[in-house]
């Protein structure tokens, strides 16, 4: 009796401690289930956050180089020469007449010319006098903003001293002070479209998940179509109550009835009063719904008691899952063991370090980066790797300690950031390119004004000279006539040694033919500045229409200089469709073929006093078109052909090139509009370099 009460006794001991056994794991897997969803929901706050933070950078970008644009207009020369003329006493028939119709067009020149995508950055630029009157507005007719006769309604937004952006109805204003000789003489406002700016900067793909909305100081102005279009404008927080790191709950009541718990927070612009405002679901960063908590321990509690087999099935097959996440990870990771010997690494970390995920195992990871302190090593940091090939690449790892199986291990992350490296360097250059070709632009507008001056000087003096010669034809009649009394024969002889003294028969013979060279000479000026402007213009985000025919040429007017003493210039220019395209980049291209065709014909003939000869020939082919660039320079050596395109390869002695152009031109062709760039060379004869666009833009 008493050993059968013992192991009834010891059974339920037993059947006791297997079911705190149970407890307490179904409670670990709870605690489980809690911290991953509470890391999921972290990192989903946290990649919200990042991506409304990177929107408030490019608008603070935007909004930087829209300020630069207004102080560009408002220092420009067209306004300070109207109040100068102003200050002369200048009336509107006479002067100030003229200086307005230059503002203006100066104005929208600049509209048409500033653009974000396909559209206009500028809906309206208006000048103010100091008394907030209208004196120039480059869309008096757009309906869009307040009306010009009404300044009243514009008046408080020129309360501010300096630059700044204000709102006016549903429109963003930038407004800056003008100031001429140290006082303020008016205001320069410039309006822009909230909606295209929206669009552009931060046009959100997510739209059903989260909402970002575009907010001025306490209002929003642009709300798109997502989940804050379902709540009453009236039922949301203040915009300056959101907070900036993480998210405000508020419930508001739903415009179709019913409420909603939402959740919103702000990231301000800097620079601006602008702010962006993130509206999220609360059902998409809450925590677990206790209904869900009741169902997920029901099934556990089921799994484990009745289907343990199962529960082993689930487990490995979420191994395997976790596997292929691991080996399909866009980014480079090692796991390392404690003596820093490789002990697992995914496919993108074979690719890196060109060998194959089970050749890595049990190598020493300091064979392919030089190890360095781990207490002195940042969280991220960049670092030379050699991969298998005794290749140099630029990585960028992170070393993150961990625990595996009871085992400390090391997992590196990294990424490859050498073609990004390469990218850089070729956009520093192209940088460099650029600004050369801002600075040729500016100086050919400044000189614009001057050659404009001279050429309406030289027209005048040429009208006027034919009229004297008119009045001096009668002059001479008159004479004749006082001749015949001999009461005026002094006067005429003293007349006619005047003239002779003058010599005015030389002056009348090669007086005009001056003013038609000086005329010439100053329209040919005017012709060269007004191709540099064009060849200059800032090229557009997005592709354009354009006319080839009209850029080749006027990349010959540009690059007169490189071939005019040198080589005679033909063109076949064939009949072409407009072609979407970057029009600059190609101008940049067409520069740098003409001005290699004009080197190589330099190092043939030297100081002979030789020519040869570049011929630009154009033609349709199907869908595509053609350039060619025909030369007869020294050729190609067959030595480095294969190199050509390569950046900073040339043959040229130093001074002579960088090496940059043609493998630019190679990027802009193939890699920005889906052509071709090709060559064929024979040396000592010459070279034709072709280029092949569609005519599509794909």
């Amino acid at each position: 009796m008493f050993r059968v009460g013992l192991s009834q006794f010891i059974r339920r001991i037993v059947l006791v401690l297997l079911g705190l056994s149970w407890v307490g794991y179904l409670g670990y897997l709870l605690s489980n289930l809690y911290r991953a969803h509470d890391e999921l929901q972290s990192y989903h706050r946290e990649q919200v956050l990042r991506e409304s933070g990177k929107r408030a950078e490019a608008i603070a970008y935007f909004f930087s180089e829209r300020a630069k644009d207004l102080r560009a207009l408002v220092s420009g020369r067209e306004l300070q020469t109207y109040f100068e003329n102003k200050a002369l006493g200048m009336s509107m028939q006479y002067g100030l007449g003229a200086s307005l119709y230059s503002i203006r067009e100066a104005f929208e020149a600049f509209c048409s010319e500033s653009r974000l995508g396909d559209s206009q950055i500028y809906q309206r630029i208006v000048f103010l006098n100091a008394d907030s009157t209208p004196i120039v507005d480059s869309h008096p007719d757009n309906g869009s903003v307040p009306d010009g006769t009404e300044p009243a309604r514009w008046a408080p937004l020129l309360a501010e001293e300096s630059p700044s952006l204000q709102v006016l109805g549903d429109e963003l204003v930038l407004v800056a002070p003008y100031q001429f000789k140290s006082r303020l003489s008016g205001h320069l406002l410039a309006w822009l479209s909230v909606k295209e700016i929206y669009q552009h900067l931060v046009g959100l793909d997510d739209a059903a998940n989260h909402t970002i909305a575009l907010a001025f100081a306490s209002r929003l102005l642009f709300v798109p179509k997502g989940p804050a279009n379902l709540i009453s404008q009236e039922a949301f927080p203040a915009v300056e109550s959101l907070p900036i790191e993480g998210p405000l709950g508020f419930t508001a009541p739903a415009a179709k009835g019913g409420a909603r718990e939402m959740l919103a927070f702000r990231t301000p612009i800097s620079g601006t009063p602008l702010a962006l405002v993130t509206i999220i679901p609360a059902s998409k960063l809450g925590g677990i719904s206790p209904l869900l908590l009741v169902a997920v321990t029901g099934s556990i509690g089921i799994l484990v008691v009745l289907l343990g087999m199962a529960s082993v099935i689930v487990h490995r097959r979420a191994l395997q899952t976790m596997e292929q996440l691991f080996q399909k990870m866009p980014f480079g990771i090692v796991v390392l063991a404690k003596d820093r010997n490789i002990g697992l690494a995914n496919e993108a970390a074979g690719e890196i370090l060109a060998c194959t995920e089970e050749a890595l195992k049990g190598r020493p990871w300091a064979a392919f980066v030089a190890d360095t302190p781990r207490e002195a090593r940042p969280t991220a940091l960049e670092v030379t790797a050699v991969d298998t090939r005794a290749k140099s690449r630029a990585i960028l790892l992170t070393e993150i300690p961990a625990t595996i199986g009871g085992q400390e291990v090391f997992l590196e992350a990294f990424v490859d950031r050498t073609e990004m490296r390469r990218l850089e360097a070729q956009l520093r250059q192209v940088q460099k390119l650029e600004s050369v070709g801002q600075l040729a632009a500016g100086i050919a507008h400044e000189i614009n004004t001057p050659a404009q001056f001279v050429q309406h000087s030289i027209t005048f003096l040429s009208d006027s000279f034919r009229s004297l010669q008119q009045l001096l034809a009668r002059h001479r009649k008159a004479v004749a006539l006082i001749a015949s009394g001999p009461e005026h024969q002094a006067l005429v002889a003293e007349l006619s040694e005047a003239e002779e003294e003058a010599d005015l028969a030389y002056i009348e013979e090669n007086a005009q033919g001056a003013f038609d060279r000086a005329l010439e000479g100053i329209l040919r000026i005017s012709s060269i500045v007004s191709a540099m402007k064009e060849f200059a213009h800032p090229d557009t985000r997005e592709k354009s229409l354009a006319d080839l025919n009209r850029a080749l040429q006027t990349t010959l007017t540009v690059a007169a200089n490189e071939y005019k003493s040198v080589a005679d210039v033909e063109t076949d220019l064939a009949d072409l469709p407009l072609v979407r395209c970057h029009l600059g980049d190609l101008n940049q291209v067409f520069l740098s073929l003409i001005v290699n065709a004009a080197q190589a014909i330099a190092d043939v003939v030297g100081t002979s006093g030789a020519r040869g000869r570049i011929l630009l020939r154009s033609v349709r082919a199907g869908d595509h078109v053609c350039v060619e660039v025909h030369d007869t320079g020294c050729g190609i050596p067959h030595a480095v052909r294969d190199r050509i395109f390569d950046p900073f390869f040339t043959t040229r002695e130093v001074g002579r090139g960088s090496g940059q152009g043609l493998a630019i031109a190679h990027s802009v062709v193939v890699d920005k509009h889906g052509g071709s760039l090709t060559f064929d060379s024979t040396v000592g004869k010459g070279s034709v370099f072709t280029i092949r666009l569609p005519i599509a833009g794909t």
